[in-house]
This record gives structure tokens, C-alpha cells and sequence, in this order.
């Protein structure tokens, strides 16, 4: 045992508290497995080996390079919190005989386990795996574990699924939290193995990581117990949800009747897109001053609240489709065009390329069709209004029809939504802060969880290899509709999108040719648009009132409306190269919005060089843009500084430049071609 600085205890192996700790409370899952009630957690600290590199010069004088050693990482200590007891760890040895311990001691095992607490789990997954005897696991991609079970009778668990923040936002967001995360204070770059001395300020950072994430796993299990905190944070609204919802059993019986068949599931699969972000190819490249932004408040709460959804389905003849769109049905359908132009000289091109099946003859406005010969895709009945208003084709062939009543959601679900958007509107601004990011935090869930998908297939770890097996559409369906804790139909979360997308639009279509960029529920423009926005947000008032629903909060002498528009503000200068990349001046200050580029360290160096540096092949040193490699290795020793010690597989994150860049059919689109595509 011994003490920091600050006066916390660090335990060792011969002085750690087993006894006091297995006389901890337990609880009982479902199957009457028991679960210590107690909140636990784990980390590691790691070392990263950048890649070697060989350059040379070819014959005519251009520098090569090349990777003769791949980038690897390995753990030189590691950290463990139980309950309010920290025990440290410098090697994988160290490590085994830990958990073998803490197996024995607390007598784990198939009938009891542990819960053990990691902050973004598929990192440190991939350094430990060797050292563990997986029996069980739950991820949704291959490398992101959501949680697994060891032979020792500790349950691993992902605290970054469940919360969706940093650990420092984490502890900064939970009630209780003496140990935040310390910021700014550790060297990564500094090469240390297992047998490094660490400094009293280097223990204290260790030490807050793991004390700090049991104070927040603790603050939990103020209303949940260790067996019935959700796996995600969208667990919790899902949760609430489905008490309102179920609380209904009218809703339960409309839910049954929404069951899609496997052909109309596979073609809602194909229709889903998400938010429509783009810039306008002319404005790209260009800095522009006075620059408006609007945004719609809560958008797709807004929707959820007062539009209306497909119900059940039912597929109809190809040729009826016209009939059923004309009679204001929902539409679900395949379509095929031949020689689809858009027809706008300059805006926000709809269709996205990715979307696109039996495609030829197109030209590319970075990821958006200005032209095709041929193009098929899935879409709704909302994205072919919009489609028809800004493209022109020769020929449009339409089949795969399926058309379903559009109706409310439940009349619950809606409440409780408007309930989580009162919450936090009320509590904007005020010292309750956790209050508010908690309000906060629900209502964005609330589309997250319409939008899981049925049919995922199963992911599977097995002997260090990761693999997908397919499940039938057909069995996942059944399963997912008699279950009775299930009540959100597949299409509805479709829907929420599309008609947001149908909502941005008219903020678009306001804009004209001086819409200069848009981003899901903002758009920014030299136009002076109020007028069209004070329409725009008559029509949603009265579409709200018309539900019966209320939509509107007063908070501070303001009205805070679900759906409406906000003007935000005007820039004093705009600049933007792309979708996800673009830089603002506001109130003299640059901020910038890249994705991949640390957003402090992209406003560092505009403010440092200006906004002209906001140019294709610009290079932005150490922006924080981490380059991972996995090294999927087994057990193993290496040399480092002239030690020998135990590692295995890693992962590798090596800090790298990033490049502002766009394609060359993009440069060609919006730079010196332009006039060709007109």
C-alpha cells in the first residue's frame, strides 16, 4: 500500500481488501445469476511505436516513401478499481495473476460474476484478449465489443456505449465525481515501458481514470442496480419509452400489424439515408462574407411530434403507384431513370450516389448526381417529390411497389417526447447542468433507437478472428415482433429522416442559388430568407396544433418551438471545400468543422495563418487525427530500451498531418472544368 500526493491509496496484491470486497451486496439477473452490486473498472496505459519509414528519390527526382516496419503499441501498466479500492499494475503477468485472484477471492464463476467497467472497451480489447478465455459476447461491428464474458466470471462492459461521451465529459455529466479526469497533464508521446518509473502526477492521472469512472458507474446505480443498467445510452430512453408506449395496449396491437415482410424490410433497409449534408459547388473554394445561418430546433423530435408515419404495408401493382402518391399514401418503391439530369445550375443535388444501383454515365458533384445515362435506387414517396422537382429524366420505370397509411406515432410516445424537450428547454441555461445534459441526451436518443436495425447480423470472436454470420431476414423479423418488450416499427425510423430531409428542403429551396451549404437541420446563405422563414414556421405551428400536441416551451421569455427555424446568426466570413469541411469568422475568431481534424487544432491555425490557408493542400502538423494500425498478434515478448517483457496483440494510434483535399473530379466539378458541366 502506499499513498499519492494527494492522499489517495494505491493497494497492492498482498494488502488488497478481498474480504471487505466479497461482502459487498449482490443482486440477481433474470436467469438467477448473481452480480456483485458494486461499481467497477479498468485501464491500461500504452505505448506507441511509430511506423519505420524508408525515402528515397526516384529517377527523376521524387521523393518516395515507404513502411518497413509497421506502426505497433504495447501496455507498460494497467489499473483497477473495485468499489472504492485502486490496485496498480505494470506487466501482463502482473495482470494474470490479478484476475486469477479476484476469480478466487470473490468466488466467480457461471453462477456469480463481476462487472467490470472500461471506457471505450474495443480499445483495450485489443491488447488484453490474449490474456482472457472469452466465453460469450455482444458487439455490433467487428473490433467494438459492447460487452463479453471470461471463463474467470468477470463481465466486461463498454462505459463509452453507455454513456456516449469522453470520460472526462462523463465525469463532468455525473452526480458525485471527486476524480474527473485529468486533461493536458500526460505526455503520450513519451516512450515508457513496464519497467519506466512513473512520476506521483503520472500515478494521479492513472489513478483518476479508473476512481473516476466507478464514481460515475456509482452515480448509475443510484437508479438502476448493476444488473439492469442499460448496455447504451439510447438503453435508457428506450426503456422509458417502452413504458409509455406499452402502457397502451392499443399501441401494442397497431405495433403487431406494422410487421413489414422480408422483401419490404430489405427495400426499407435500402431506402434509409440519413441527414442530407452538402455544399453548393459554386460557392466552394471561395471565401464569402456575410454569411446567414438557420437551423431548426429539435428536427427530428419535431417530425416525430407532428408529421405522420407508414403503418402497415402492402404491395400493390407497379402501375398504381401514380394513383396511391397522387391520394397522399405513403410509398415505398424501386425506380430505375435513363438519362436523369439535374436541372438546377447551381444548389444542393439530392440524389446520392451511393444510394445508386445500375448506374453509368454520371457526373459527380462530390457524391451527389448531376448527371447519369442510367440510375436505380429505393426511395419513399417524400424523396420522390423532391427528386421530381429538381431532376429531369427521359424515362422512369417504377416496381417493387409497396404503399402503407400514413398515421400518428403513438399518442404516448409523442408525449413523452415533448416531455424530454420540456425538460430541456427549462433547464437551458440554469446550474443544472446534469439535468440538462441528461434531458438533453434522451431527446436526441429518441430517433437513435427507431433506426436499429431488426436483422443485424451476428458477430462473432473466436480465436482471435472476427467474422459476421448472416442471420435470416425471415427469423429476425419474427423474433423481433414477438417479442413482447419490442414497439417501434423499422419504417417509422426511415421516415423521421426523410421528412426532416423534406423540411431542410424548404429552408433550400428559400435559399435559391445563394444557398451556399447545409448540414442535416442548418443551412447557411447570403440571402436574407426571414420572410420565408416566418412562413415556413406558420405552417409548423399550425401543423403541430392541428395534432392535438403541444410544441412549444416559454423559457427566459422566449419561445422555444419543436421544428421551427432560428436565424443563428451571420458570419463574417464563410469558407467551405466540401461536406463536413468548412470554416467560420465569428465575432473575429475562427472556428472550423473538418471531419477528421481536431476542431481546436483546425481554429489554431486559421487564426494563426488566416482563412487562405483554408485551401486544398494545406497540411495541418499533429492535428490529432489518429492513424490506427491493428496487429493482431499472439502472446509474445519484444525488447524495448533493453528490457524484455510480455506483450500481444495492439493497436497502434499514431498521431498524423492531416491534408485538406477533394477528389480530382471534384477539383474539376468546381475549379477549372466548371463551365463544361453547365
Amino acid at each position: 500500500m502506499r499513498y499519492l500526493k494527494s492522499g489517495d491509496c494505491i493497494y497492492n496484491l498482498r494488502d488488497f481488501p478481498w474480504q471487505k470486497i466479497s461482502m459487498s451486496p449482490k443482486v440477481r439477473d433474470r436467469h438467477k445469476a448473481e452480480y456483485y452490486n458494486i461499481p467497477c473498472a479498468f485501464d491500461i496505459e500504452t505505448t506507441n511505436i511509430p511506423p519505420a519509414i524508408r525515402t528515397w528519390q526516384d529517377a527523376k527526382g521524387k521523393e518516395k516513401k515507404e513502411v518497413i516496419e509497421k506502426a505497433y503499441a504495447f501496455m507498460y501498466c494497467w489499473q483497477l478499481c473495485i468499489d472504492r479500492y485502486v490496485l496498480f499494475g505494470r506487466t501482463w503477468e502482473e495482470y494474470i495473476t490479478t484476475m486469477d485472484m479476484l476469480s478466487v477471492k470473490l468466488g466467480l464463476g457461471d453462477g456469480c460474476r463481476l462487472v467490470i467497467y472500461v471506457h471505450n472497451l474495443a480499445y483495450e480489447f485489443q491488447f488484453v484478449h490474449d490474456f482472457q478465455k472469452i466465453v460469450s459476447m455482444f458487439a455490433r461491428k467487428e473490433r467494438k465489443p459492447i460487452k463479453y464474458v471470461e471463463q474467470r466470471g468477470i463481465e466486461w462492459r463498454c462505459s463509452y456505449m453507455l454513456s456516449n461521451m469522453s470520460l472526462a465529459k462523463f465525469c463532468e455529466n455525473s452526480r458525485g465525481v471527486t476524480h474527473g479526469k485529468i486533461v493536458g497533464e500526460y505526455d503520450y508521446e513519451k516512450i515508457r515501458t513496464p519497467y519506466a518509473e512513473l512520476t506521483d502526477t503520472e500515478d494521479q492521472y492513472r489513478y483518476n481514470d479508473v476512481y473516476g469512472l466507478c464514481e460515475c458507474i456509482r452515480d448509475r446505480l443510484t437508479e438502476d442496480n448493476i444488473v439492469t443498467i442499460p448496455l447504451t445510452s439510447t438503453g435508457y430512453v428506450r426503456r422509458e419509452f417502452r413504458k409509455a408506449v406499452l402502457s397502451n395496449t392499443e399501441n401494442r396491437k397497431v405495433f403487431k400489424k406494422t410487421r413489414p415482410s422480408t422483401e419490404c424490410y430489405t427495400l426499407l433497409k435500402e431506402a434509409f439515408s440519413g441527414g442530407n449534408t452538402h455544399a453548393n459547388y459554386r460557392k466552394v473554394g471561395y471565401t464569402i462574407e456575410h454569411v446567414r445561418s438557420y437551423d431548426i430546433t429539435s428536427s427530428y423530435p419535431g417530425v416525430m411530434l407532428r408529421k405522420k408515419f407508414p403503418m402497415s404495408f402492402i404491395k400493390i401493382r407497379d402501375s398504381k403507384w401514380g394513383e396511391y402518391y397522387r391520394n397522399g399514401e405513403a410509398l415505398l418503391f424501386r425506380v430505375r431513370w435513363k438519362g436523369l439530369v439535374y436541372k438546377r445550375q447551381a444548389g444542393i443535388p439530392y440524389i446520392s450516389i451511393s444510394k445508386g444501383r445500375q448506374r453509368s454515365g454520371l457526373v459527380n458533384d462530390n457524391g451527389r448526381v448531376l448527371r447519369a445515362d442510367t440510375f436505380e435506387m429505393t426511395i419513399t414517396d417524400l424523396d420522390f417529390k423532391i427528386i421530381a422537382s429538381m431532376y429531369e429524366w427521359q424515362e422512369m420505370y417504377v416496381h417493387d411497389v409497396y404503399t402503407a397509411h400514413y398515421d400518428y406515432l403513438p399518442l404516448e410516445f409523442r408525449q413523452k417526447l415533448y416531455e424530454y424537450f420540456e425538460q430541456k428547454t427549462m433547464l437551458k441555461g440554469t446550474e443544472h447542468e446534469y439535468e440538462y445534459m441528461k434531458s438533453k441526451n434522451r431527446i436526441n436518443s429518441a430517433y437513435g433507437m427507431m433506426v436499429t436495425d431488426i436483422v443485424a447480423p451476428e458477430i462473432i470472436f473466436k480465436n482471435g478472428t472476427w467474422s459476421e454470420k448472416p442471420v435470416s431476414i425471415e427469423h429476425a423479423i419474427a423474433d423481433y415482433y414477438h417479442n413482447k418488450n419490442s414497439f417501434l416499427a423499422y419504417q417509422w425510423g426511415v421516415w423521421v429522416t426523410a421528412w426532416a430531409r423534406t423540411e431542410l428542403q424548404k429552408g433550400i429551396d428559400a435559399c435559391g442559388r445563394d444557398i451556399i451549404y447545409v448540414d442535416t437541420d442548418s443551412i447557411k446563405t447570403t440571402k436574407d430568407v426571414s420572410t420565408e422563414i416566418e412562413r415556413i414556421n406558420a405552417e409548423v405551428t399550425a401543423e403541430t396544433e392541428s395534432t392535438g400536441m403541444k410544441g412549444s416551451v416559454e423559457h427566459n421569455g422566449k419561445v422555444y418551438s419543436m421544428g421551427t427555424w432560428d436565424y443563428e446568426g451571420t458570419y463574417d466570413e464563410f469558407k467551405t471545400l466540401g461536406a463536413k469541411k468548412y470554416v467560420v469568422k465569428d465575432h473575429g475568431k475562427y472556428k472550423t468543422t473538418v471531419a477528421g481534424l481536431s476542431k481546436s487544432v483546425g481554429a489554431r491555425y486559421i487564426n494563426e495563418h488566416g482563412i487562405d490557408f483554408f485551401s486544398i493542400g494545406s497540411v495541418f502538423e499533429h492535428c490529432g487525427n489518429l492513424t490506427a494500425t491493428y496487429n493482431d498478434d499472439t502472446i509474445h515478448e519484444i525488447n524495448v530500451d533493453e528490457h524484455t517483457f510480455l506483450t500481444a496483440s495492439n493497436l497502434a494510434l499514431i498521431d498524423s498531418d492531416y491534408t485538406l483535399g477533394v477528389t480530382q473530379e471534384y477539383w474539376d466539378l468546381f475549379g477549372e472544368n466548371l463551365k463544361k458541366y453547365e
